[in-house]
């Protein structure tokens, strides 16, 4: 397959580096993307478009993300916030797969 497999439109809410204009701009990444969820990208702009190429350059932060969550924070203190935001995500879903593969299971043994 050539080319990345999402190149979303993006709203820019923040960007810890860099100018902090807040814009539109693709986003070109191998990640699968979700409209209405946040992430956290750490990638190259140029010409209009950010890049995330490697699928670990993005990471899913949910539709819980807000910036305020952020706001007026160090960058280390912001990364670590937007971390466990990640983490607290992922032990959410995995909660929701383990309660449906028990839900499902149960068909097994009857």
């Amino acid at each position: 397959m050539n080319g990345p497999r999402s190149d979303f439109t993006i709203a820019v809410l923040s960007e810890l580096r860099g100018t902090n204009d807040m814009h539109y701009a693709r986003l070109q990444t191998d990640h699968e993307l979700r409209i209405g969820e946040g992430y956290l990208v750490f990638g190259s702009y140029h010409d209009g478009i950010y890049e995330a190429l490697p699928e670990f350059r993005v990471i899913p932060l949910g539709i819980t993300f807000k910036q305020e969550m952020i706001a007026d924070k160090s960058l280390d203190e912001q990364l670590q916030i937007l971390f466990k935001l990640a983490v607290d995500n992922l032990n959410e879903e995995i909660a929701q797969k383990e309660a449906e593969k028990t839900r499902i299971e149960t068909g097994l043994q009857k």
